[in-house]
């Protein structure tokens, strides 16, 4: 079963708020890869780092394990990596377990941006301190794919599910916010492959000549859950493997009035230092071993992997 929403509910994305209406001095790019089971991080399993632009934020998280009790082993890896116009990351989970009983191992990775910009149109008379938007087309593609199978001796009431979803959401210092988007997967003891090809618009709502500020929010994170089994043997074995990533790019930017026309020669000063009428098609690039973000491969389930090392590099 596949799912795809175009809001923010399935995935939430938590956004830092730059300071409210006010004047925004330095922009900040941000990239934290976080390591979960059931919904709460592993502890010490967080790598999260900030830069000021135009330099970029990577960030990069990896754990191995073997069950206490020897029952099995697993691994988990996430990454990415954001600059003004460019973004990435990818996720990974491996378990290879017997005897499980219901669990949720999930690898996430979050990138944002934290950027101010003016708007101004010379060319237009009066339009200082009049409404308009900054349109941002955004282009994201990657994908996810995931293996997952159990042997039980007796019938399991939940089979393994594998699941992930990407999510983009955006706000600001003004009222409303500035757009959001989310695909989600989720399948049932089997595999499931899907790409991520999404193109959407982040509209920025502004006043002329006067500065707006705004975070986007770029998530993508991975789960693979257990099966929960009422009456299940000591023989009883699950294992699976989930893969996903994701590559964005920053567009032309299209300045509108408040009718929604274009704008002819607009100007836009950003905080930081970013061209959003001319953007450059740089490429942020995740070295995580296995993860084809246009070439999704199918994993046959085995013993997990030993544990893998994400390193976010900007190319």
């Amino acid at each position: 079963m596949r799912a795809r929403r175009r809001a923010a509910g399935a995935v939430v994305a938590c956004a830092f708020a730059l300071a409210g209406g006010g004047t925004v001095d330095a922009a900040q790019v941000c990239s934290t890869s976080t390591l979960l089971l059931n919904g709460t991080p592993f502890p010490g399993q967080t790598d999260s780092h900030c830069a000021a632009p135009p330099d970029a934020a990577s960030s990069s998280q990896s754990f191995g394990f073997v069950d206490s009790t020897g029952l099995g082993a697993g691994n988990l890896g996430a990454g990415g990596g954001i600059r003004p116009g460019s973004v990435a990351g990818a996720a990974h989970v491996s378990i290879n377990q017997e005897g499980v009983i219901e669990t949720l191992y999930t690898a996430q990775i979050q990138n944002q941006i934290f950027d101010a910009v003016t708007v101004d149109a010379p060319a237009l008379a009066g339009t200082a301190g009049t409404a308009g938007t900054l349109d941002v087309p955004i282009h994201v593609i990657g994908g996810f794919v995931g293996f997952a199978e159990n042997v039980p001796t007796a019938s399991p009431a939940l089979p393994p599910t594998i699941s992930g979803g990407f999510t983009f959401f955006c706000s600001g210092s003004f009222v409303g916010g500035c757009g959001s988007d989310s695909v989600a997967i989720s399948k049932d003891d089997g595999v499931a492959d899907q790409l991520l090809d999404e193109s959407f618009t982040m509209p920025i709502p502004i006043v002329f000549g006067e500065q707006a500020s705004y975070t986007a929010t770029f998530r993508l994170g991975m789960g693979f859950r257990g099966m929960h089994c009422i009456d299940c043997g000591v023989d009883t074995t699950m294992s699976g493997v989930v893969d996903a990533s994701h590559h964005g790019t920053f567009g032309r930017a299209i300045v509108r009035d408040g009718q929604g026309e274009p704008v002819e020669g607009a100007t836009i000063a950003s905080a930081a230092g970013y061209d959003y009428l001319a953007p450059e098609p740089g490429m942020l690039a995740i070295g995580i071993a296995a993860v084809g973000a246009l070439a999704l491969r199918r994993y046959a389930a085995g013993p997990a992997r030993p544990p893998r090392s994400p390193q976010s590099r900007l190319l």
